[in-house]
């Protein structure tokens, strides 16, 4: 069985990126109406500071 280890170990990082996706989807599903006011602000200042 220990010719089997690594098919553990994928099938567990597979389940946990499976559940970080699922969260991260979760979160943005319910993040837009703060992060859409958030993010342009964020851009402007960083377009705005960034003058080469």
């Amino acid at each position: 069985m220990s010719s089997f280890d690594w098919v553990e170990r994928f099938s567990d990082g597979l389940v946990f990126c499976a559940v970080m996706m699922a969260f991260v989807g979760v979160a943005v599903a319910c993040a837009p109406p703060l992060s859409g006011r958030r993010v342009p602000v964020l851009v402007k200042r960083s377009r705005g500071t960034a003058r080469y």
